[in-house]
Formats: structure tokens, sequence, C-alpha cells
């Protein structure tokens, strides 16, 4: 994915080296080729393509699969996030800083539970008495959690398993039940020498790695520098390439929330239980087994099990039906029979609900018991612990209201192609950032008053509003593109590395150069302030 990403990068900067021409004798003023001062529209468009995949694709820190998954359910849940991060990347930045705070907070409360650290003899001392630790296991116990640790446990990096098979992944929950770590510590079938594990060995499993980091980085940082530039110079900019500076400013939020997130992990940690159930006998699985043959239970029920050939040994995985199949089986079988024309507005109420039941999940917070059932191979796609709501929702709200500033605000700027367009726009842009701010105020007030119920019929009502004015804003960015005016075309001095300072482009053909090599043709004319340069005349088509 690293080199489709730099791909694109590298052609957006490409340009083809100009002809010799027979005679350089020519005119300042003649019309030559104008690429050295130009840029075309492939270049916006892969420049802003290059930018948002690497916000959307590369730079998600997605949760670990089940082992049962196949590499397409991995791919529809990574498909999947990609199209919420276009269509609210503020969600997203929400996913994130819920599970960073969360992070922190499951990182201050391990090391504090399993062991005091002494401030004045530095002395790190269990405190599970329950649990009985050898010399060795000690040694490993004295090793803390890190942000790493914390955002690995979150993301569903530790599976429980009984004879090496997984059984249930674990998460760190305060709750007393049989999926959170604490109390499978308290119940012996784990130990905290096994979740020592050093963070090298996590982040080892890590896809992402310093290189692809830095390049992300790269790409979005440069991308805003770029758009700053042209502003500064009084260029305009286009409106794909607006859309796109808002997706890099909340991907630099983002990125910077999952820094020690690993990132597309695909096999946990599997911690063997040291409590072993009792074992089920062979007679009971052969006769219990529908698979087993009329012969096989015959030769069971008469006490010979030397016949028995196939029972299975390995579990069965039932593959549990998706909640929109579920809901419209629920339908079906309600209205079927007695009521079916009811069908027609349930099955695109429940598709409605399917596309935003994600959406919900992205910016819902506190973690439920319910959320990772007992059994479950994976945490949920959007899953993290428990987090302080005011300060999500709080940070959620500035952020989204910054993302919405970004259109808002050059919407008054920007080159319309049309008065339609022009109000479709800002409408959208004031929807986007509006909106927000609902989101952020309804958790402030009690839950008891008529202002929270004002403000969160407002926040669930503006949600469909919302949706339809990130896919107009987006259409009008493509859209925009047949009708571009010429001044979006002017490339800046630092648009590709052959448009540096010391060679930037005045007219056609003619460029700044402080060094003429030999053999070059070139004429003393009037420098800029403070430079000492010459014209050179340069061969071009």
């Amino acid at each position: 994915m690293l080199i489709i990403i730099l791909l694109l990068a590298l052609i957006r900067t490409l340009h083809g080296s100009p002809l010799s021409l027979a005679s350089t004798e020519m005119s300042l003023e003649q019309d030559t080729d104008s690429k050295f001062g130009q840029r075309d529209l492939s270049n916006i468009i892969l420049s802003c393509f290059a930018t948002v995949f690497a916000c959307t694709w590369s730079a998600v820190h997605p949760n670990i699969p089940s082992p049962w998954d196949s590499w397409w359910d991995c791919f529809k849940r990574q498909l999947v996030t990609m199209i919420y991060a276009l269509v609210a990347p503020e969600a997203m930045t929400a996913w994130a800083l819920r599970q960073h705070l969360a992070a922190r907070k499951i990182m201050n409360s391990y090391n504090k539970q399993v062991m005091k650290v002494d401030a004045d003899a530095h002395e790190k001392r269990p405190n599970f008495s329950s649990s009985s630790l050898s010399e060795s296991d000690k040694i490993m116990h004295e090793r803390p959690w890190t942000l790493t640790h914390a955002f690995f446990v979150q993301m569903g990096g530790f599976m429980l398993c009984e004879d090496g098979r997984p059984i249930q992944t674990l998460i760190y929950s305060t709750a007393d039940d049989e999926v959170g770590i604490r109390k499978n510590i308290a119940d012996g079938k784990i130990d905290i020498a096994m979740l020592s594990v050093p963070e090298e060995d996590i982040q080892d499993r890590s896809k992402g790695d310093a290189i692809s980091k830095a390049f992300i980085v790269v790409q979005t940082t440069w991308f805003i520098v770029h758009c700053i530039a042209r502003w500064i110079e009084k260029l305009p900019l286009t409106e794909l390439e607006v859309v796109t500076l808002g997706f890099a400013l909340l991907n630099g939020i983002t990125y910077a929330l999952w820094w020690f997130k690993p990132q597309n992990v695909v096999r946990p940690i599997f911690l063997e239980s040291k409590i072993k159930k009792d074992p089920v006998s062979v007679k009971d699985v052969a006769l219990l087994d529908p698979k087993v043959s009329f012969r096989d239970r015959k030769a069971v029920e008469a006490g010979d099990l030397s016949e028995v050939t196939d029972v299975e040994e390995e579990p069965v995985v039932v593959e549990k039906p998706s909640w929109l199949h579920r809901k419209l089986q629920e339908d079906f079988d309600e209205y079927h029979s007695h009521a079916p024309y009811r069908l027609l507005y349930t099955m695109p109420l429940r598709l409605g609900e399917a596309l935003l039941r994600p959406l919900g999940q992205l910016t819902e917070t506190g973690a439920r018991s319910h959320e990772v059932q007992k059994g479950s191979l994976r945490v949920p796609m959007f899953h993290s612990e428990e987090a302080s709501d005011i300060k999500v929702f709080g940070a959620t709200s500035i952020v989204g209201v910054l993302f919405g500033s970004v259109h808002l605000i050059t919407g008054w700027f920007l080159d319309f192609t049309s008065h339609r367009q022009m109000l479709l726009w800002r409408a959208a842009s004031i929807v986007i950032t509006v909106e927000p701010i609902f989101m952020g105020l309804w958790k402030i007030f009690p839950t008891d008053g008529w202002m929270w119920h004002i403000l969160r019929s407002l926040m669930v009502a503006g949600l469909p509003f919302y949706i339809v004015a990130r896919l107009v804003l987006l259409l009008i960015s493509l859209l925009s593109l047949r009708g571009l005016p010429p001044a979006a075309f002017e490339n800046l001095a630092v648009d590709g590395i052959p448009y540096t300072e010391r060679n930037r482009p005045l007219t056609n053909g003619v460029t700044w150069r402080d060094d003429v090599s030999e053999g070059e043709e070139s004429v003393l004319t009037k420098t800029p302030p403070g430079k000492q340069s010459k014209i050179v005349l340069v061969d071009s088509c």
C-alpha cells in the first residue's frame, strides 16, 4: 500500500525534459512551453487523491480480526472504515480520541493495580495477592504497560485459549465478567507474567513501520504547506484542494492520537488458560455429535470405542449473521404472512439504519458489557473501552467545527463555476460546522432537563442533513474540475523539485539561475534585490 502512495506522489512531480531547438535566439516574450510555470489537471487530482488515500486508508488503525476471519472479512471492514472516514472524518477522529483516552486510563490502572512503585526506593512489587508467582515470573512481572500495550488490549490483542484453541478475546474491563483481564487474573486463568509482553514484540506485529508513518506525515504536511503557500501568494485553491485540506488537518490529529497504536495487526497473542475444564469423554462427544454415523453410535453404546472414526476434534465455527441480515429476517418472519406490504418501507428503513449504525458506534462513548460477548473471538469494529464522555464529545465538537470552518471560510474566496454551486457549497459548509456544536453541547446539560432533550433532538435530526452535506461538498469538488479558472493552474516555486527558489520560472522559457555552466548562452540583466544572478535562455520547445 505504501508503494502505491509513493507512486502517486512521484507521478505528481514528474515533468518531461525540454527538447533542444536548433536556435537559441528568442526574445523574453516568446510564447513557448509553459509547463515550467503551470500545473495541469492531473497534477491537482493526483496530489489530492494521494493525500486523501493516505488519510483514509493507510492512516486508519483497525482492530485485530478473529483468527477465523478470511481475507475478505478483513478487507471488507477496512473498506467500510475508509468509506466512513470519507463521509465523516470527524467521527474517525472521535474514535481515535476515545481509544487514546481509554489507553491512558488502562495504562495507569494496570500499572497501579499490578505493581506499586516506591518513589524513594524504586522498588516494584506485585499488588495481586491472589497470584502466586515464581522467581522468573516476578522478573517478567516487573515490566509495566505502556500506551502500546493499552492500545493493543483494546484492539483485541490478547486471546484466551484452552488446549491451543481460542475461546475468548480479552479486554481490560473493570466489570466482573469473564471477558475482562482483571477477572481472569483473579480467577487464576492467566497471570501477570503472561501479560508482560515486551513493547518491541507488540510493535513487531505492527505493519506500520517508521518509514510508512514518516511518509504519511510528510505527505499530509506538504499538502497543508502547499495550500498555505498558495493563499499567501494569492493563488486560488480548487474546491477539491479545500476538501483535501480538511482531511489533512483531521488526519494530523488522528495520527497523533494513534501514534502508539499498532497498525494492521492480524494475529493476537494467545494466552493458554491455567485452569482446564473437565474433559468431555469420547463417549459423550460421540453420542452428541450429529456427524457421527449410526454404526459408530451403536458401537459407542455397546462400550466399544475402538470403532469410532468420525468424531470431530476441532470445534465447528458457526458464523453469526450480520445485524442487517438478522433485522431483515425478523421483519420478514413478522410481516410476510399477514402484512407483506410493510416490508416495502421496513426494508429501506433497515438499510438506512445499517448505514448509520457504524457512525453511531464511532461516536459512542463508554464501554458496555455487551460490546464484547462471552465467546467472541474479536472486539467490535469500532470498539474502545471506557472514556470520559465530556472530554470525548467536547474535543470531537471542536474538531468538527474546525473541519467545517475550513470549508465555510474558503467558501467566500473560491471561484465557483456557477452561482448554484456557490450557494450549495456555503449551505453545506454551514451544516457541517453547526452540527458538531450540538454534539458537544448536549452532553453538558443534565439528562432530565429540557435543554438536554432539545439539543439531543437537534443533533439526531441533523445527522441525515450532515451526511447529505458531506456528499454535496465531495460532489461539488469533483464537478468544479471541469471549469477551473486559469489562475488555479499557476504553479508555485515550491511545487515539485525542479522549481526551487534558485531555479524558478519568470516567463515562458526564461529561468533565474545563480550558476551558469559552460556553453550556456546568457545575458546580463537586472537582478532581483539582494541577488547577483543572470537570466539564462533555456532551450525549450
